[in-house]
């Protein structure tokens, strides 16, 4: 049985290499670890290389010697882009039976937590993808799975209705995610996840038009679409993620984290949903403006109470 690790890492050479060195070594069920650096930086990639001295550096047209831990350097292309070179590889040389893909802001807390995603995996035909119970380190709030949203909910109505608290929350996606109940559901968190290889394969990889955000919602569609399969939500195990640790290291460049999901978001109702572009375009504008007024409100009561 072979599972292949991929990890896709940015600018956040300590936590990638602390990652491999201290969390995956857990799984004994993994049998290689593909790391894309996106950093697109070659003394990032040296880096990488001696903070995981069990790694092999492919640089250039380099030949792939056998080691259990590769390094790909890369040019930031996305997420999605990343993990499908890393499994480009992993196909070519590794023959893997299964495909992790995770984020390097993990903490694995239980160390059957594969052996126990593969033993379901495997116990329904109709399972695509599987994920396990994701904690955040202070808090025992799941992260997933997630129901689908249509544009006007996911943009608009969260803004504009006017719900006492206890019912946004249940009405919105963390409600849903501390409800939840073992089985089928629309995603699993993209944070650490399990396919069969084979099945990634067939659906096509990651769908690159995305650049950042929505990759697990086009690997559901397309599960869904190509293999009548589904996601699957294990909470009998977990993992703990730091959330979001690469992303808030580096927001502060010229695009910020909001405008990829929206750039993504564009995409995903378009090619998924056939939403018309000017109609998501207008529930992210009118979903803007109500934020908008709400929070001139808010700020509003709260200078007239005092």
């Amino acid at each position: 049985m072979n599972v292949t690790a991929i990890v896709v890492s940015y600018k956040n050479e300590d936590m990638t290499c602390r990652f491999v060195n201290d969390e995956l070594v857990k799984c004994k069920e993994v049998t290689h670890v593909v790391v894309v650096n996106n950093t697109g930086d070659m003394d990032s990639d040296r880096q990488l290389q001696e903070g995981i001295p069990t790694s092999e550096l492919i640089e250039g047209n380099g030949m792939y010697k056998g080691g259990k831990v590769v390094i790909l350097p890369a040019v930031n292309q996305g997420f999605a882009r990343g993990n499908n070179q890393g499994a480009r590889f992993a196909f070519q040389y590794m023959s893997p039976d299964y495909l992790l893909f995770t984020n390097d802001d993990i903490l694995i807390t239980d160390t059957e937590v594969i052996g126990k995603l593969i033993a379901k995996l495997n116990s329904d035909g109709h399972i695509g993808v599987i994920g396990p119970r994701i904690r955040l380190k202070e808090s025992d709030a799941p992260q997933g799975p997630i129901p689908y949203s249509n544009i006007w909910k996911r943009y608009f109505l969260a803004y504009a209705v006017p719900l006492p608290f206890f019912l946004y929350r249940k009405y919105m996606e963390q409600g849903y995610m501390e409800s939840a109940k073992e089985g089928f559901h629309y995603v699993v968190v993209g944070c650490f996840f399990l396919m069969r290889a084979n099945d990634f394969l067939t659906i096509g990889m990651m769908d690159e038009h995305t650049f950042l955000y929505r990759e697990e919602e086009c690997i559901s569609e397309r599960l869904k679409k190509i293999l009548n399969k589904e996601a699957y939500w294990c909470p009998q195990t977990d993992v703990i993620h730091l959330k979001s640790v690469s992303t808030k290291k580096n927001s502060k460049g010229k695009v910020s984290p909001n405008k990829y999901m929206m750039q993504s978001d564009l995409y995903y109702y378009h090619a998924y949903h056939h939403y018309p572009k000017w109609e998501i375009k207008l529930a992210m504008k009118l979903g803007e403006y109500a934020s908008q007024f709400r929070y001139a409100v808010s700020k509003k009561l709260k200078h007239c109470r005092k």
